[in-house]
């Protein structure tokens, strides 16, 4: 059976003239200046309900460990696979419906829009029994900027290991007529090393070359 078309009762515009209207006419263009303001207000306390209601359910659904039953391998994996979020969004509804559990009032601050997913999420390791006044007062209608700095107080940022990798230069290799006869090196790839000989044939030899031992040197001057 099929389910009727919703009617918008602020503008009379249907969802299926919204979806499609681009192809034809904008049917928001109809609206007024006050009436697309108090559409978008609207649908915003509607899609902030929405939201809520969501987070309580993921916390049911956490609670009973529903997700196994039916055979994902974590809340996160039910999340994306089978509610189609993306991972930052499962990730940041998750941490912050396990918060609300712990801590009913940053539920009250959600339906208050005092914060939002990213806010909380941030704060959620963080918040403890002994801080939590201190914190959610300080992080109430900031953003996640601001709320960052706030984390990075209470727990400093995992220190970062540096990735180091070689980079190799590749140099000309002089002429060794020009040379004189006399030694020289080209690191090419750190793979070949060519001398000339010190006879005055001009001829010189390349032959290979183990780096290893400079790399090793290199890297052990590097902090990481």
């Amino acid at each position: 059976m099929m389910k009727p078309e919703r009617v918008d009762h602020l503008s009379g515009i249907s969802d299926n003239e919204l979806i499609h209207g681009t192809e034809r006419k904008n049917p928001l263009s109809s609206l007024s200046d006050s009436e697309l303001i108090c559409r978008i207000e609207k649908i915003n306390e509607k899609e902030r309900d929405a939201m809520l209601r969501g987070l309580l359910h993921l916390a049911e659904i956490d609670r009973r460990r529903l997700y196994l039953s039916l055979g994902y391998r974590s809340l996160f994996d039910f999340c994306i696979r089978r509610l189609k979020y993306s991972e930052s969004s499962a990730g940041r509804r998750i941490r912050t419906a396990r918060c609300i559990v712990k801590f009913p009032e940053v539920f009250d601050m959600l339906s208050r829009a005092e914060v939002n997913l990213s806010t909380v999420s941030l704060v959620s390791e963080i918040l403890t029994t002994e801080n939590k006044e201190s914190i959610l007062t300080e992080i109430r209608n900031r953003s996640a900027r601001n709320v960052k700095m706030i984390v990075s107080r209470h727990r400093p940022e995992l220190c970062i290991t540096d990735h180091v990798r070689p980079v190799y230069i590749m140099k000309k290799v002089p002429d060794p007529k020009v040379m004189g006869g006399k030694k020289f090196t080209a690191d090419v790839g750190g793979k070949k090393s060519c001398t000339s000989d010190s006879d005055d044939s001009g001829e010189h030899s390349c032959r290979d070359t183990d780096m290893s031992g400079d790399l090793d040197n290199t890297l052990s001057r590097v902090t990481l």
